[in-house]
């Protein structure tokens, strides 16, 4: 659950009402009933009562009419009280765009087939290399921040488009556990030994899958469909998912949030 912060409207008063600045909170959604709702709700607030005692709900149309400002501008400012963070921020590399890219579409980046190891296999006796935590520590750092900040939904890909997706949903599935002590699999230490080629905690059945769909999300361009009748390794292996849904309500907190759970979902959780 994301932070919700809500439309703030600060604005010289209208004659009759002599609030001069006031904070409206919102959760879940943004509208004009709701800004409405939450303001009668401020004005009837005990410690508001003196400082708002020639204050109505009529007054708010008021404002907003005075300053040319509507619910909708208001939504959209409350949406990125913090800023926003895109993703290309979080990778921190030289060509971030192009690294997102493929971290999303079919994988090839050192983030989706890095396994932790204790040893440089180019150079054994060298220092430890490979150690996910630490290659990727950014990604902690920007859990913090994004309590706070919005990240900006990476929409411009195909298997990410929200005007692709009938079901409004978003999946990320993973056939490998590449780290130890993290409660998704069977990786133990030490890793050289013990984490190769290892299976994450098996939560999704794989029954079949249409090949022609999977063409914006992996290297490969075919069709047809492959059917997987047995069950874990007599099947297509111990997978792990996890999703989100998001709503069609543009001002909905899980559709303003999606890249913050995407975020959630693809690194913070699962890398």
């Amino acid at each position: 659950n994301w932070a919700l912060l809500a439309a703030i409207i600060s604005a010289p008063t209208v004659k009759a009402c002599s609030l001069k600045r006031f904070s409206l909170q919102l959760q879940n959604q943004c509208s004009l009933e709701a800004i409405k709702s939450a303001f009668s709700a401020y004005l009837a607030a005990p410690e508001n009562q003196i400082l708002a005692s020639d204050c109505t709900a009529a007054d708010l149309d008021a404002l907003l009419q005075q300053h040319g400002q509507n619910a909708e501008v208001l939504c959209a400012k409350a949406e990125q009280p913090g800023g926003e963070i895109t993703f290309n921020d979080i990778v921190l590399q030289e060509d971030g765009e192009k690294f997102v890219e493929s971290f999303y579409k079919g994988g090839g980046t050192y983030w989706n087939e890095e396994v932790q190891t204790n040893y440089d296999l180019d150079d054994p006796n060298g220092p430890t290399t490979n150690v996910l935590r630490d290659d990727i520590a950014q990604v902690d750092a920007y859990y913090e921040l994004s309590e706070s900040t919005r990240i900006r939904y990476p929409n411009e890909y195909d298997n990410f488009n929200v005007d692709n997706c009938a079901i409004n949903a978003v999946m990320c599935c993973w056939p490998l556990d590449r780290q130890a002590n993290d409660n998704n699999g069977n990786c133990k230490t030490p890793y050289d030994t013990e984490c190769i080629d290892k299976d994450p905690a098996d939560n999704t059945d794989v029954c079949g899958v249409h090949l022609d769909r999977g063409n914006t999300s992996n290297k490969l361009s075919t069709d047809g469909f492959t059917m997987f009748e047995g069950g874990n390794d007599d099947g297509e292996g111990p997978t792990h998912c996890h999703g989100f849904a998001f709503s069609n309500n543009p001002t909905d907190a899980e559709t303003r949030y999606m890249g913050n759970n995407l975020f959630y979902v693809s690194m913070y959780d699962h890398l």
